[in-house]
């Protein structure tokens, strides 16, 4: 805008005409937008959302809990093959394993 003792007017190189409304609305439907996920974008919104999933999962599964429970209630269940395996794996937890071998 050139402001002088009397306002001259703008002056606009790009649309001299001062005709920017009717550029915009020709163009308003033409264009588009998209965008472009990096592998890395993706390998962390799968992540993000995995976390999710599993936050909202409750921390007890119940239905696993009441079929160890029938299985300890059994007296055919608890042999020394499962206590071998459940000493192995306790064991194993916490890193003593590897040093009895």
């Amino acid at each position: 805008m050139i402001n002088t003792i009397g306002s001259i007017g703008s002056i606009n190189p790009i649309f001299p005409d001062g005709k920017i409304n009717a550029y915009n609305q020709a163009n308003r439907f033409t264009s588009t937008d998209s965008i472009n996920l990096s592998s890395e974008g993706l390998k962390k919104s799968e992540m993000y959302r995995i976390n999710n999933i599993i936050d909202a999962a409750p921390d007890i599964r119940l239905d696993v809990v009441e079929r160890i429970k029938e299985r300890i209630n059994d007296p055919s269940y608890i042999n020394d093959e499962v206590l071998d395996a459940t000493a192995d794996k306790l064991m194993e937890a916490f890193g003593f394993f590897g040093e009895l071998k």
